[in-house]
């Protein structure tokens, strides 16, 4: 499990978000995702303050390709992925990335181009490993196949959002990922946190409210049943679906990021995984 950081610098300010990031990283929590543009590159401020300059017991990923370049620059052209790097290494206060996340293909800059401009970064060692996004599972491979044939540092893992609504995209995503060797990072995993955040107020983007609610109460009966709570049985089975790397989710709160540290203590066994099974995959038709 991960946190999505994208509570810090929007509903927390830096005492909690200190306090968040403390919690996660006490219960285990290791993974730590944000974005270069989320709340104006403050995210990346309190996350980097929270965590450290050289810690290198964690993973901290971040974006490239969502901040707007200045006018006749291209988004993921070499001159402003350079800029886009150095700008989010200065928010983090980090002399590396540990995963940097291409969130997609920019229709103005080459595959080429833009995996070669990464390819620098990581030989300058600014970054660690990539990670591509919102891209179609069609063109993965496309990816992969430039970075073979030049010689450049290749993604090693899908970071993909993992909702509600997004399963059955994410059916067929996860395995050509898996088919070509990649991780799965199952980001905002179902519902977008809401499941884990108790606060009314929280008016997060991404699944429906009803589906979250025909979620809830799906798992509730069967979490009751088998004495086990409504978050831990939705994130576990996320964790434990075929090809996923790491799942991610979001939390504002102490005691939410502490759920998250134990999700995954109890195994789902065969039958209550097919259960699950059951409950979830047909969830939005």
């Amino acid at each position: 499990m991960g946190l999505h950081a994208s509570a810090l610098g929007t509903r927390l300010d830096r005492g909690d978000s200190d306090r968040l990031v403390g919690t996660a990283l006490d219960v285990g929590l290791t993974l730590f995702v944000t974005g270069e543009v989320e709340a104006d590159g403050v995210a990346e401020e309190q996350l980097g303050r929270a965590i450290g300059r050289t810690r290198d017991d964690v993973v901290v990923a971040t974006t490239v390709g969502d901040a707007s370049p200045p006018r006749g620059i291209a988004r993921l052209s070499r001159e402003h992925v350079r800029r886009s790097v150095d700008a989010s290494l200065t928010r983090l206060g980090r002399d590396w990335i540990d995963l940097l996340v291409l969130r997609d293909l920019d229709p103005r800059t080459s595959i080429e181009e833009t995996l070669g401009a990464l390819d620098e970064q990581v030989r300058a060692g600014k970054i660690r490993e990539l990670a591509i996004g919102e891209v179609p599972a069609d063109r993965l491979a496309e990816v992969l196949q430039a970075a073979d044939e030049l010689a450049l540092r290749a993604p090693v893992a899908v970071v993909t959002p993992y909702g509600t609504q997004r399963l059955g995209a994410d059916a067929e995503l996860a395995p050509a990922a898996v088919e070509l060797g990649l991780g799965v990072v199952a980001i905002d995993a179902l519902a977008d946190g809401r499941l884990v955040d108790a606060d009314p107020d929280h008016d997060a983007d991404g699944d429906p409210d009803e589906l979250v609610e025909r979620l809830r109460g799906r798992l509730d009966d069967l979490a009751r049943h088998h004495g086990r709570d409504v978050v831990d049985l939705a994130l576990a089975w996320t964790v434990e679906r075929a090809g996923i790397t790491a799942a991610i989710t979001v939390a504002s709160r102490p005691d939410e990021v502490v759920r998250l540290g134990t999700v995954g203590a109890l195994p789902l066994d065969d039958v209550l995984r097919a259960e699950l099974d059951a409950r979830i995959l047909d969830l939005d038709r």
